[in-house]
């Protein structure tokens, strides 16, 4: 039966409804288990797909699981036949470049606008350490000893300053923004403040921090 206001709407009675609630409790069943099914399945994709990609990292042989994790435009280069080994989730940003003979420890980063180059020594961070935004960390090269204008019968002694020194860099240091370190060592849990110098043949030990914009020389 069905009612009409003055308007000419029409109003149905209850009872007609009852039919509506018994589907709209079928829709939700069904609803629900189409939530579980799509679950179970989701899971089971993520699982063939994670193996297939564990898969296809070991068969690619000359990038490590870790390196192919990184963005086509972060600048990992290779100089002269040796590439950057970068550690389990260490990160490096986008527009940052790691070039040559470094090594990354472990949850290391290397933040915006910084360059860690090892093209003519070695260059090695340690496990949680970071490299802040704008910093050069350069390698000291090997300088000629007794470079004379005339020849010396009796040649000096050589100096042990012109060997060349790579860069170590420890566990849980912290390298501020715009630092410089060539050629030295800065030893676990150490600090380089902001704009600091750090030079050739000089040692930072651990738990020293160097303050903003000091400069540290060799000795």
């Amino acid at each position: 039966e069905i009612k009409k206001k003055a308007r000419g709407f029409p109003i149905l009675h209850n009872t007609q409804f009852v039919p509506l609630q018994r589907n709209s409790h079928k829709m939700m069943n069904l609803v629900s288990n189409w939530k579980n099914v799509n679950k179970v399945v989701g899971a089971g994709i993520r699982r063939v797909a994670a193996s297939i990609d564990n898969v296809g990292a070991e068969i690619s042989g000359s990038l490590t699981y870790d390196q192919v994790q990184f963005p086509t435009h972060t600048r990992l280069a290779t100089f002269e036949g040796k590439a950057p080994k970068v550690g389990y989730q260490a990160w490096v940003a986008p527009n940052a470049s790691v070039i040559g003979q470094v090594t990354m420890g472990d949850r290391s980063t290397v933040w915006y606008g910084a360059v860690v180059r090892g093209d003519v020594q070695s260059i090695k961070i340690g496990q949680m350490s970071t490299i802040g935004d704008r910093s050069t960390i350069i390698g000291a090269a090997p300088k000629r000893d007794n470079i004379d204008e005339f020849p010396r019968r009796v040649p000096l002694p050589p100096n042990p300053l012109n060997a060349g020194h790579p860069v170590v860099i420890g566990d849980h240091v912290i390298v501020g923004q715009g630092v410089v370190l060539s050629g030295c060592e800065i030893k676990s849990q150490a600090k380089v403040e902001a704009g600091a110098r750090v030079l050739d043949g000089a040692v930072i030990n651990s738990h020293s921090i160097v303050t903003a914009g000091s400069l540290v020389t060799s000795g």
